[in-house]
């Protein structure tokens, strides 16, 4: 229901913030980020009420959401369908965000995104997601240097061919 909610209207997301959702959504992936339904659902939530600078800070306020949106991409892997919406998750809450740019890179979110790269490549939507999350996270010198580490070029040339 909160990724349906939070999905439309700009309010919503505002309100949905200030209702204290973002520790909720927090809760919640502790509990069941094994559970792929559920996971999904939260890496979606936490994409849209990313669109709002307060819910990022409040999502920032522990490592706990980077922890737990690390562990379900790295536990779900091979879910095509869950990969992006993590991926878009990330994305969000790195954009401008140095606190979350290092602790994603520090709990190992830029291998996992070109590991996802590797398993996904011609799935569009994993593609835009993984490389937003990429660019975003790229800020820190650091994780720059893990995506080089990991030989990143050559599949961004693969996977952005027409």
């Amino acid at each position: 229901a909160i990724a349906s909610l939070s999905y439309h209207q700009q309010d919503d997301r505002v309100i949905m913030g200030e209702s204290d959702v973002c520790s909720l959504l927090v809760e919640i992936m502790e509990l069941h980020a094994e559970k792929q339904l559920i996971a999904e659902h939260c890496c979606c939530s936490v994409r849209n009420l990313s669109d709002i600078q307060n819910n990022v800070v409040k999502f920032s306020q522990s490592i706990k959401c980077c922890q737990y949106l690390t562990k379900i991409l790295r536990h779900h892997s091979n879910v095509s369908i869950l990969v992006p919406q993590c991926a878009a998750a990330i994305a969000g809450l790195t954009f401008d965000n140095e606190t979350n740019i290092s602790r994603f890179g520090d709990l190992g979110a830029c291998e996992l995104l070109i590991q996802a790269l590797h398993k996904f490549p011609h799935d569009t939507f994993l593609v835009d997601s993984v490389l937003l999350a990429m660019v975003n996270l790229s800020a820190k010198q650091e994780n720059g240097s893990r995506f080089m580490e990991g030989h990143i070029c050559p599949e961004v040339i693969e996977v952005t061919k027409p």
